[in-house]
């Protein structure tokens, strides 16, 4: 069956749901649309700040790593002399 105007509002064969999903579709294009702007803009207003923030933030990600690693490892070397007095 057709989709087309009135009948289409009342139909049961799911045209309506067609016309919504093709709206949020639109919608959501102009959302991203949109985000992409204002991330241009923000890069030209705060994009050397915001790298800064950012090289910040991976040095800190990195620290927090190698800590958990450096953890490990030394919980490791502590079990094997435990387990190494109990045998």
């Amino acid at each position: 069956m057709e989709c087309e105007g009135e009948q289409c509002e009342r139909s049961s064969d799911g045209c309506d749901d067609r016309f919504m999903m093709a709206m949020m579709i639109v919608k959501r294009a102009k959302m991203e649309l949109l985000k992409e702007k204002v991330k241009k803009k923000l890069e030209e207003v705060d994009g050397k700040r915001l790298d800064k923030v950012a090289d910040l933030i991976v040095e800190v990600m990195l620290d927090q790593r190698k800590t958990h690693q450096d953890m490990e490892k030394r919980y490791d070397e502590m079990k094997d002399r435990f387990d190494a007095l109990h045998r």
